[in-house]
């Protein structure tokens, strides 16, 4: 099961800017090779342990699919606690190959949002990233930008005025 935590101020607000979410994660033999099968990535770096030991990287290594779904999937998890969000775009950088047995923390920070009319929703912006525990390097990094469709960020509504008529 995966460790997870989470930091935010005092507010209970779950898409508030600042607020920083993080679950661990450890790429296994098992979870590389059955991601990218389901993904069908045939990249024998994936699959094959011994051509891959026999590689540059030393290991299996995981498929870009597997290291930034599983990311997304932390961002889908926590700011979005009714499943009412949608991915408006990310860009991504890949900085350093994912071995099997690299235990990560999978981080998110918001780091802006701002209420869209035109879409009905709160636009977060994020940042994102991929930390090996053991020596504390960056893997992957990301940002992203993502609607919240949950109503939990409704723009001020003006108060209705009183009613002109006088009761009697």
């Amino acid at each position: 099961m995966p460790q997870e935590s989470e930091t935010r101020n005092a507010s209970t607000d779950p898409v508030e800017v600042g607020r920083v979410v993080s679950r661990r994660y450890t790429f296994t033999v098992e979870n590389i090779k059955a991601y990218a099968e389901m993904a069908g990535d045939t990249n024998r770096l994936h699959h094959d342990l011994a051509y891959a030991e026999s590689s540059r990287f030393g290991a299996l290594i995981a498929s870009a699919a597997h290291s930034t779904g599983v990311l997304f999937s932390v961002a889908a998890d926590k700011f979005a606690p009714n499943g009412e969000a949608v991915g408006l775009g990310f860009s991504l950088t890949l900085r350093r190959a994912v071995r099997a047995g690299t235990e990560t923390d999978l981080i998110w920070r918001i780091s802006g949002r701002q209420w869209c009319g035109k879409l009905n929703g709160t636009v977060i912006e994020m940042s994102g990233e991929i930390r090996d525990i053991q020596s504390s390097q960056s893997l992957l990094l990301a940002e992203g930008r993502m609607l919240m469709l949950n109503g939990q960020d409704l723009p001020p509504r003006l108060a209705t005025p009183p009613s002109e008529e006088s009761g009697p």
